[in-house]
């Protein structure tokens, strides 16, 4: 099985982010923004612990996912992370990592997929310092999430 070393020697792992993941987004509900803040680390939801994976998206997906899993909650907030930014090696795979193990180097590796969604595995938690900003998504008058512009 090749390891992400020989993937990036065949040109099928990066450091660079694909077209339009350079700003990936994570929407969190304020009790979990809160307990991650506290412990100084992105630990993960309740879904993220159990898919072994931090879920992301990019910013057409991110809209998707609001609508199809938050569309009650107007109380979410949107994180905004910069993967080329982090202290960490970040590495983009199209294909999940086997047995979705993170790496063992320290670094990251995120799995970016066609639509626009994107896993983030790591072995370590991920500081609080990759949230570049936390913006509210409060319900509009229609029901649907409103979203800063640019996202």
């Amino acid at each position: 099985m090749p390891t992400h070393k020989s993937r990036r020697a065949e040109g099928m792992a990066t450091s660079t982010a694909p077209p339009g993941m350079e700003t990936i987004w994570k929407i969190v509900t304020p009790d979990d923004l809160a307990a991650w803040k506290a412990a100084g680390v992105m630990t993960g939801s309740d879904l993220d612990k159990a898919d072994g994976f931090i879920h992301s998206s990019n910013g057409a997906m991110v809209k998707k996912v609001a609508r199809l899993f938050f569309s009650d909650r107007g109380d979410c907030l949107l994180l905004r992370m910069v993967p080329g930014s982090w202290d960490r090696a970040v590495t983009w795979v199209p294909d999940e990592p086997e047995g979705k193990k993170p790496p063992t180097d320290g670094g990251v590796v995120i799995h970016h997929l066609n639509d626009g969604c994107s896993h983030v595995f790591a072995a370590e938690p991920l500081p609080m310092s990759v949230v570049t900003q936390v913006l509210p998504m409060p319900l509009g008058e229609d029901g649907a999430h409103v979203f800063p512009e640019g996202v």
